[in-house]
């Protein structure tokens, strides 16, 4: 881990977690780990073993604790994804720019 990259791109709060020993993604108290990647791992990222999983797709979706433990549900608002609003954004996801399009 490098403080003075993480510290330059504001993960402050990541920082304290690590120090505190629990996982920069999750704010779990770190664990056990399945095998000696997985631990390799950590001594990379600090991810526990659930967070590894989930990122690495290997386990199911983990639910994200923020600091002050409120519920992180998304709801439906009506409102388009950031991917749709990038797509209005950038003009569709027409991959091949029209060449496959059937006249």
């Amino acid at each position: 881990m490098n403080r003075d990259i993480m510290l330059a791109l504001g993960m402050d709060v990541e920082i304290a977690r690590i120090d505190a020993g629990k996982c920069p993604m999750c704010n779990e108290v770190v664990g056990e780990f399945k095998n000696d990647l997985a631990r390799q791992e950590f001594e990379i990222s600090f991810m526990c073993q659930k967070c590894q999983d989930f990122t690495f797709n290997d386990g199911e979706p983990v639910e994200i604790q923020d600091d002050d433990d409120e519920s992180q549900e998304c709801e439906d608002d009506g409102q388009p994804t950031e991917y749709q609003e990038w797509q209005d954004f950038m003009g569709g996801d027409d991959w091949d720019h029209g060449q496959c399009d059937e006249s």
